[in-house]
């Protein structure tokens, strides 16, 4: 056994230097142990040697005085209940750190049961699962009757949703209408076509088409034509003719007969002579209305004869002034014009229609030649559903595009489910199995499927462990299970004597002995261990005095008890003590740091340790005291803490309010005025820095306000502007004010005011205004 003494001295010195870095942190392998740690342990390789000592029994604290709770050693004895192996005190008894070669089988209690490589899930979450073994292509669903987990066959019966397909514009059929059919909520909607688009059949039956409205009733087309004395009227490609007057003519002939002549076909001459009086001098010729005219000087007048001529004004002219007919030889080819045809109301076409036994043209409603019933039929898209009309056609493709998450519209089955002839959706088991069980079952200390895992027999990943026991319980197989035991029940209680014989060791452990016989340092002697020698240096067996330390005698070759000389010079491979941080450090050792310690040892002074009672009153000098900006002072605030302030703003403690202007002449309740921002104006010039800006300086009831420009006007080299203080830190008062003026005055914390104007002022009004610094 080796041992190395520390003489009394040495030791001393070592705990006073020990006890200056009591509440630092402890570094082994290193100068600079984490600051988290008590101890900082580093070594690349070596490792931590815990305390070996002999325990007794679990129950037992000996060899230990008191152990603390959560102290840890190493047992090297085999005695009752204990073994070679880490042990910690948990504040009863010993507890021993299992070794992985010490753990065999572990009985495992709750959803999963039995012994380690022989395991059963019986419940899920503490739900019990029936014992019925499941046939092919089965799932587990919880039965509410039985309460346990059972296998059934996946149908549309036990497959149950909250979400439906419903429709806007779109008829959803089957079972309940769409209700519970699918995962997530479907809205299927018509998608909308274009503008004046209507939907319509395919020609040959399948699917719908967006077309304009156009194509089913096509814009109303008129067409008016004059050859001859026929009228002919061509509506929406239908014709219809009439005969017109086209021309008119009145005609003396050589007989001095008035010939008439209409359409180019000439009546008999109508002899006047008979109608003329005898001795009558004058004829007199006028028009009968204002649809005719009568020109007097015509070419034929000369000698006795006076020719007059008549002339129709065509633009009085309409159908129902010539009879409600007119032939087309009554009309001069090229004569009838679009704006010779009197127009007809807004949305009027012109027709020919029967009246009674002759045809007559006329303008009519469209409505009025429309079918009966017939209607309208518009084809635009919907919300989802796209209409195109085919180029040069009148059909229309409507088009309904997939579903998505964000845009409603066809839903195709996808893996699991099948749509069947009648459009019912059905769940394809064999396909959805395959898809929804994706989850694995995985244990990292169960071995699942003969540790190959159970890849895809879950909805969701399942991982299974071990439920714990009580604490020092090992597992083992009981009465056909896997139970947690105490350990004392699989380890029978060791019995251990020892005592001595002479120069003899005798242990006994569990009836057998075994014995040890001491030499070389170490020996027995009455049955009693005595330390004969150091490192085979004998020890004198003198009874040293206090104060003694063991010291080499170089003549008798003894260790002997003496008074060591313990110098720098005998001291080997001294430390030094030295101040720690380097240049920042805050402490210094002025002399005899050098080899002055036993090891590498540094001081500083504690945080926040020195008080102003270790500093010497009359001491700390102005140029002690840390630096603050310019033209500060040091006050304390309302907390009694000493603080910076800017010089201009400690003294006075308060000041009057810059003067303002209330225009008084019209009344006002609740009116607001910002003292703060009015203060800060005036200090600032209205803008803060170099240069001015507009700001109001009245106020008054109905947002009166009187602009000022003037700015700030300093000294010569005085600031742009005068400091001003926060508003948190000021407090606000009106010290008097005119009562026959001014009514409900109130200052909210941020120096907004509140009044009432209730009379105007007088020469001798006034209000006092003072700001407080807190």
């Amino acid at each position: 056994m080796k041992k190395t003494y520390i003489g009394f001295a040495g030791l001393s010195l070592l705990l006073l230097l020990g006890t200056q870095t009591v509440q630092a942190q402890q570094g082994f392998g290193t100068d600079n142990p984490h600051r988290s740690a008590a101890v900082d342990i580093q070594s690349s390789k070596r490792g931590l040697l815990m305390p070996r000592v002999e325990l007794v029994e679990t129950t037992n604290q000996a060899p230990i005085t008191a152990p603390e709770t959560s102290l840890m050693v190493y047992n090297i004895a085999t005695s009752k209940d204990v073994t070679p192996g880490y042990y910690y005190w948990d504040g009863a008894k010993w507890a021993r750190f299992a070794k992985q070669s010490e753990i065999t089988e572990i009985e495992l209690k709750g959803d999963v049961t039995g012994k380690t490589g022989d395991t059963k899930v019986v419940a899920i979450q503490g739900t019990s699962i029936s014992d019925v073994a499941p046939t092919a292509n089965q799932v587990l669903t919880y039965d509410v009757t039985e309460g346990k987990w059972k296998a059934v066959s996946l149908t549309e019966n036990n497959l149950t949703s909250s979400k439906g397909i419903t429709g806007t514009g779109i008829t959803v059929g089957g079972t309940d209408n769409g209700a519970g059919s699918v995962l997530k909520e479907v809205t299927l909607s018509i998608t909308h076509g274009e503008a004046n688009q209507v939907m319509v059949t395919n020609a040959d039956g399948n699917g719908t088409t967006w077309v304009d409205q156009s194509t089913l009733v096509p814009t109303t087309t008129n067409e008016l034509i004059s050859n001859g004395n026929t009228l002919t009227s061509n509506v929406n490609g239908v014709s219809e003719t009439a005969n017109i007057v086209n021309t008119i003519e009145n005609t003396l002939d050589k007989d001095n007969k008035l010939v008439t002549t209409v359409n180019g076909k000439s009546g008999e001459g109508l002899d006047l002579t008979p109608a003329i009086e005898a001795g009558q001098k004058t004829t007199s010729v006028k028009n009968g209305s204002d649809k005719v005219t009568v020109v007097t000087t015509g070419a034929g007048t000369k000698d006795k004869n006076t020719e007059y001529t008549v002339d129709v004004v065509e633009k009085e002219l309409s159908l129902q002034n010539i009879g409600g007919q007119v032939t087309n030889t009554q009309i001069t080819d090229g004569a009838v014009t679009t704006e010779k045809i009197k127009p007809g109301k807004n949305g009027e076409v012109l027709v020919t229609v029967n009246d009674g036994e002759k045809e007559v043209t006329k303008w009519v409603s469209q409505k009025d030649i429309v079918k009966a019933n017939e209607t309208v039929t518009t084809i635009k898209g919907g919300t989802n559903i796209t209409a195109t009309k085919a180029t040069d056609s009148h059909e229309y493709t409507l088009d309904v595009p997939t579903a998505t998450k964000d845009v409603a519209g066809v839903v195709k089955p996808g893996k699991g489910l099948d749509v069947a002839t009648d459009g019912t959706l059905t769940v394809n088991y064999d396909t959805a199995k395959k898809e929804l069980a994706t989850g694995n079952v995985t244990s990292s200390s169960i071995v699942v499927n003969d540790d190959k895992g159970s890849v895809g027999s879950t909805f969701k990943d399942v991982t299974l462990e071990i439920k714990a026991g009580t604490n020092g319980q090992v597992m083992v197989t009981k009465e056909g299970k896997a139970t947690w035991v105490a350990q004392s029940e699989i380890v029978p209680t060791t019995t251990n004597a020892i005592k001595t014989d002479g120069t003899n060791i005798v242990t006994t452990v569990n009836n057998q002995k075994a014995e040890l016989t001491l030499a070389g340092d170490v020996v027995l002697k009455n049955g009693e261990t005595v330390v004969g020698g150091i490192q085979g240096t004998p020890v004198s067996e003198t009874k040293p005095a206090a104060g003694q330390t063991l010291v080499y005698n170089t003549t008798t070759n003894t260790w002997e008890p003496g008074t060591p000389n313990v110098g720098v010079d005998n001291v080997t491979d001294g430390k030094n003590l030295t101040a720690a941080d380097g240049d920042a450090a805050t402490i210094e050792v002025v002399n005899g740091g050098l080899k002055a310690v036993l090891v590498e040892t540094s001081l500083r002074v504690k945080e926040e340790s020195i008080t102003s009672k270790e500093i010497k009153n009359g001491t700390i000098k102005p140029e002690d005291v840390a630096k603050a900006g310019k033209n500060q002072v040091l006050v304390t605030d309302s907390s009694g803490v000493p603080t910076w302030k800017n010089q201009n703003k400690v003294a006075p403690q308060f000041f009057y309010m810059p003067a303002v202007i209330f225009d008084t002449k019209s009344k006002g309740t609740k009116l607001s005025r910002d003292l703060y921002k009015e203060y800060v104006d005036q200090f600032t010039g209205g803008k803060v820095g170099v240069g001015n800006a507009e700001y109001p300086i009245a106020h008054g009831a109905g947002g009166y306000t009187m602009p000022y420009t003037g700015g700030i006007v300093g000294s010569t080299d005085a600031p742009a502007d005068i400091a001003v203080f926060d508003k948190g830190e000021l407090h606000y008062y009106v010290t008097y004010y005119d009562t026959k003026v001014f009514a409900n005055l109130s200052i909210d914390k941020d120096g907004k005011l509140t009044y009432d104007i209730i009379g105007n002022a007088t020469p001798a009004s006034y209000m006092n205004i003072v700001f407080v610094i807190k």
